[in-house]
């Protein structure tokens, strides 16, 4: 029964993740050249940034991908200054916190600045949330890697409980692919988390290829597009010292 339910909302996340792509993930937002404006490094670098901020406060990888696609969108919205880039990322970070952690958990936007050294104010972080739900029209929960992941998962290894253990496994990897423009641009979620589910899936068995050429399927993912995700994921996580050379991951 949860497996079919699952099923279910994996189609569903699918479904808005097809909006969500055509709306504002197949802009090329960094078609700005100028030096006050944003470029792929810039951007990879912040992501890196406010991963080892929400690290410090020990909030999710979920909190994480769902800022890093937070970013990606309002850059595609607005031109953004460069100088401005941290303060919309610790604000995305933040909005996303508080969606998806704990209230208990999260901590107060005056501790999240004070541990980031910005110099911003609670009011800038404030004034730049507004601006973010409303660029975002108040969709403060986007699909992102994290949301398949976990579904693939329960797929696989239900109940849902067991999953969380397996999840923490994934976090190098999902932290390494947050941080790449390159990869987050090129493919949807959905394509980069079969990709990385089959590398998981091949550490505990080289017989499990038949579950994801039918994920493939369920989830009308081309097998050249797979294939070339799988590549270009595996070389990524290979240079950022995630996966050794004969494929495990570290």
């Amino acid at each position: 029964m949860q497996r079919k339910a699952t099923l279910c909302l994996l189609q569903l996340t699918l479904e808005k993740e097809q909006q969500q792509w055509e709306t504002w993930m197949t802009k090329d937002y960094l078609k700005f050249t100028e030096k006050e404006f944003i470029t792929a490094n810039n951007r990879d670098q912040t992501i890196k940034w406010i991963t080892k901020l929400a690290k410090s406060f020990c909030l999710g990888a979920d909190v994480v991908a769902s800022a890093a696609l937070m970013v990606d969108c309002v850059l595609t919205k607005v031109k953004v200054p460069l100088k401005c880039l941290n303060c919309i990322a610790l604000s995305c970070l933040y909005t996303a916190g508080k969606v998806l952690e704990d209230a208990e958990f999260m901590p107060y936007s005056s501790e999240l600045i004070k541990a980031a050294r910005c110099s911003y104010s609670v009011q800038d972080l404030t004034l730049t949330e507004r601006t973010l739900v409303n660029l975002l029209d108040w969709d403060l929960t986007p699909v992102t890697l994290y949301t398949f992941l976990e579904l693939l998962l329960v797929i696989t290894f239900s109940p849902s409980s067991s999953c969380k253990a397996l999840m923490a496994q994934f976090q190098p990897a999902l932290d390494a692919v947050n941080a790449n423009h390159s990869l987050m641009t090129t493919y949807r979620p959905s394509t980069l988390s079969i990709a990385m589910y089959a590398l998981f899936l091949e550490q505990r068995s080289k017989n499990m290829t038949t579950g994801v050429n039918i994920l493939l399927q369920f989830m009308q993912i081309p097998y050249d597009k797979y294939a070339s995700c799988r590549d270009s994921l595996v070389k990524m996580l290979i240079v950022n010292e995630v996966l050794h050379a004969d494929g495990l991951l570290m």
